[in-house]
């Protein structure tokens, strides 16, 4: 028998796509397919990503992870060829992103200094996040991404600015987190270098033999630093190590230093103040301490003669109302001069003189001094005096606490007696509200006749103002936010801010985070599982600004001081979105938050009093 096959000569080409095959994404793979060489034959990849080729032996480069199914078709093109397919399997694995953190660098410590990562990444559909930790005590913070997503490869940034707290040698590191969860990470060396702090004090008016403060003002741009500081005095005595008080609070750290001290001996002294941080850097501040008081005080320091007569040394005469005999208005004549002021040797309270003013009629004279203040002080201002009782009349001691010399100024405090019989005393207090407070001792003529005595003028300065203290206010309200921060940070299991105490409910610490509405400020994270928040006083009143990112329900519980629900509320609004809930109740001491999921934030808490019951729950 003979068989003829009518295709006898027809190639013959079954499809061997070869594999199966295993690459990186973003890498040139290179498909092997057969049979190869064959005539009138085609080859047909198709990729599985939907891409193609043609030929047996093709080359391809996936553009993400993931396993991919690749087909190859071969089509005879000859009378009675046929068309043949065969499949392969291709793992395609995942990429990291290549992350430059950037060279090292060196700033000052409190320097706000912008620093940027760059990426590129072969999986160049994949989108990316940023975070970046400065290797210092703050937790790491997302950063916005910039990107490009072509082929052959995702480029991108991301960028954030930071200060650093303290002098030291950091590594920064950033990390950039594919959405298909891969990360790439860079590190780079920050140096922070130590910068001095500034110190500022003003010039200060102290008193003989009584303690004044010595005050400097600093501040720090490394919060993170602590001080030590010393007072030289000026007046060899050896320097003192002064009380130093410091915040460490963002953008910098803020304190004073202080001493206190007593000055022997009136005159100007130069006064210096120096503070070290430890790191050993230092500033200074110097200042003009000018120790003065009421000059002849006693008026045992000597008179002069002047047309009104003879004036205690450091004394200025007036005349308001010149007395009988005068031949001109607001002055004396020199033969009447010697009747109105005289320094006296047998009328005194003490020592061995006074000074006397005397004369007939109804008259109005006196002397005045000015002494050197510091604003904001009180000033105690005592004399004694003695009227003649043979006359009449009044004696009156004024603290003009604007320093001026007119004796009619609507601004001078005045004591006045018209004890005729005994020495008495007078006693005037001020606030000093220029660098300048001015004593007046007066005599006001009575027509029969006076002669005023006065004595031992004292002045005793005290640096707190004594003011009768207003009655408390309540407030309308008392807010908590941290619209000041912009930095991530861990709070601890508990935590106080504007009288507002802060609890968690669970084993994990409060956390302030910077993710989220509005941009730009730090939120408290509400943990899933419950924060408890205690009033600063009883509170009426109740608001919670709130944002949600999940759908999870958020809910806030008012209790009162036994721990018993006075009512309750949700957050029902729009996910991402800012919202306000409230409870009002009396009574409320504290609020509750539990569910929301692990994402859900305090933006902002108010609270009102109320005035039925006492401010404190410690009063009740």
């Amino acid at each position: 028998m003979q068989v003829i096959s009518t295709y006898a000569n027809t190639v013959t080409a079954l499809a061997a796509a070869g594999g199966p095959y295993e690459v990186d994404a973003g890498t040139v793979l290179t498909f092997i397919g057969g049979p190869a060489g064959k005539p009138d034959t085609q080859y047909f990849w198709d990729f599985g990503d939907g891409t193609t080729a043609t030929g047996s032996a093709a080359t391809h480069t996936y553009a993400d992870h993931g396993v991919y199914v690749a087909k190859l078709t071969t089509v005879v093109n000859e009378p009675g060829g046929v068309t043949t397919q065969e499949f392969t399997r291709v793992r395609v694995r995942s990429v990291k992103p290549v992350v430059n953190a950037g060279v090292p660098s060196t700033c000052n410590e409190g320097q706000v200094v912008q620093y940027t990562a760059t990426f590129t990444h072969l999986e160049w559909p994949e989108t990316h996040t940023a975070s970046f930790d400065f290797g210092d005590d703050t937790l790491p913070v997302s950063a916005p991404v910039t990107e490009t997503n072509t082929a052959p490869m995702v480029q991108g940034s991301a960028t954030i600015s930071h200060a650093y707290c303290k002098e030291g040698v950091y590594r920064l590191t950033a990390a950039i987190q594919a959405k298909d969860g891969s990360v790439g990470t860079s590190t780079r060396q920050v140096t922070v270098l130590n910068v001095p702090p500034k110190v500022t004090a003003k010039d200060i008016f102290a008193y003989h033999c009584t303690p004044v403060n010595l005050i400097a003002h600093f501040t720090d741009p490394g919060w993170c630093d602590t001080h030590v500081a010393i007072w030289d005095f000026g007046d060899c005595v050896p320097p003192q190590p002064a009380t130093v008080r410091e915040r460490h609070n963002p953008p910098a750290g803020t304190g004073i230093a202080i001493a206190t001290h007593e000055y022997e001996r009136c005159g100007s002294y130069h006064a210096v103040c120096v503070v070290t941080d430890d790191g050993g850097m230092s500033g200074e501040a110097a200042i003009t301490v000018r120790v003065v008081d009421i000059v002849n005080r006693d008026f045992e320091d000597g008179f002069r003669v002047r047309l009104a007569g003879a004036v205690a040394n450091g004394w200025e005469p007036y005349v308001a109302n010149a007395p009988a005999g005068s031949t001109f208005a607001g002055g004396l004549s020199a033969s009447s001069a010697a009747t109105l002021f005289a320094g006296e040797e047998i009328v005194v309270h003490s020592g061995r003189r006074s000074q006397r003013i005397a004369g007939l009629g109804a008259f109005v004279a006196g002397i005045c001094q000015r002494i050197g203040a510091n604003t904001g002080w009180d000033y105690q201002v005592t004399a004694w005096y003695s009227l003649d009782e043979r006359g009449a009349g009044k004696c009156r001691l004024g603290v003009d606490p604007l320093g001026g010399t007119d004796p009619a100024a609507k601004s001078i405090v005045w004591s006045e007696g018209i004890n005729n019989r005994n020495w008495h005393q007078l006693t005037v207090r001020v606030t000093a509200t220029r660098q300048l407070v001015s004593i007046f001792l007066e005599a006001d003529g009575d027509p029969r006749g006076t002669a005023a005595y006065f004595d031992e003028v004292r002045l005793v300065p005290y640096p707190c103002p004594i003011h009768e203290a207003p009655p408390e206010k309540k407030p309308e309200e008392t807010c908590v936010n941290w619209k000041a921060r912009n930095e991530s940070q861990e709070l601890g299991q508990s935590y106080t801010e504007q009288g507002f105490v802060f609890r968690s409910l669970t084993t994990a610490p409060l956390r302030l985070v910077t993710y989220g509405i509005p941009a730009g400020q730090a939120k408290l994270a509400l943990l899933g599982r419950g924060v408890e928040v205690g009033m600063p006083f009883v509170a009426k009143r109740v608001v919670a600004t709130v944002v949600r990112y999940s759908d999870a329900r958020l809910i806030m519980d008012a209790l009162n001081l036994t721990g018993t629900a006075l009512g309750s509320t949700a957050a029902v609004g729009k996910l991402n979105s800012l919202e306000n809930i409230e409870i009002d109740k009396p009574g409320i001491s504290a609020v509750r938050f539990t569910g929301g999921g692990e994402r859900a934030l305090l933006v902002e808490l108010c609270a009102y009093p109320d005035d039925t019951v006492a401010r404190n729950p410690s009063d009740l």
